[in-house]
């Protein structure tokens, strides 16, 4: 529990930081990465872009404990409870929310990073930790789970206790369908209307209105591109590579193509 082993799941490359000290938590966030030990918070950055080595940025004292770190591209934060607090910064800021938090997504929203925050009671939050802007974006019925946003930023796939997942347009809040018996979500990072969801066994691929393609899957999606989903299943993460056929074939039969 004193080592972390940083995997790209693209490449498959791995690298294993030696921290002497027992790892509480982790962020990753693009070039940074940034770990909790006991006294400390250690920050590290890429020293290349397509490389595997990680090199000290800074070391930020803080021995209280947490629930969630996050790491954005500039700010780090600590969530406990129903607080949210940027740590190592000039100017401290932070935010308290109405029930705890139970998921945090890092994203950008109309270019400027933003944190969107699923509580228990079922709101989302937008939090600018720039400009320090807090507001709540819309109400979904059951405590969050975990939730994704798709590439254009247009809409917004939330999970909630009940094991339903439930696709809004993020402009306006309106719901546009749902999914059940799913328990974590994520979108295609390169299809802007494709998405991925598991739960139940079954791992789901679903491309706009059209009914899903399924097969088995023991694990929880984290991430999809292309053709490759990312999944975590007991301790290892694995990559599956899915087809696109069925998604094709359906498009066609409805003239869908240009």
């Amino acid at each position: 529990m004193t080592d972390v082993i940083i995997h790209h799941l693209v490449t498959g490359k791995k690298a294993k930081i030696k921290c002497h000290d027992r790892v509480q938590k982790i962020a990753i966030f693009k070039h940074r990465l940034a770990v909790q030990l006991p006294e400390r918070v250690v920050v590290y950055e890429q020293a290349d872009q397509h490389g595997m080595v990680y090199r000290v940025k800074e070391k930020i004292v803080q021995p209280n404990e947490c629930s969630l770190l996050v790491a954005t591209s500039e700010a780090l934060l600590l969530c406990q409870d129903t607080d949210l607090a940027i740590i190592g910064a000039k100017i401290p800021k932070s935010w308290t929310v109405p029930t705890p938090i139970r998921y945090v997504k890092v994203t950008t929203l109309h270019s400027r990073e933003v944190l969107l925050l699923g509580l228990m009671n079922g709101q989302i939050w937008q939090v600018e930790p720039s400009t320090g802007v807090a507001k709540v974006i819309m109400q979904s019925p059951g405590s969050i789970r975990c939730l994704d946003v798709n590439a254009s930023r247009g809409r917004i796939a939330v999970v909630d206790e009940s094991s339903v997942c439930r696709i809004y347009s993020l402009p306006n809040g309106e719901l546009l369908y749902s999914e059940e018996n799913v328990s974590s979500v994520s979108w295609n990072s390169w299809c802007d209307d494709m998405l991925c969801l598991s739960g139940g066994g079954v791992l789901s691929i679903k491309a706009g209105h059209f009914p899903p393609a399924t097969q088995p899957l023991t694990g929880s999606v984290v991430g999809f591109q292309g053709g490759r989903v990312f999944c975590l299943q007991s301790n290892s993460m694995q990559t599956i590579n899915v087809p696109m056929s069925h998604a094709v074939h359906q498009y066609v039969e409805q003239k869908m193509f240009k």
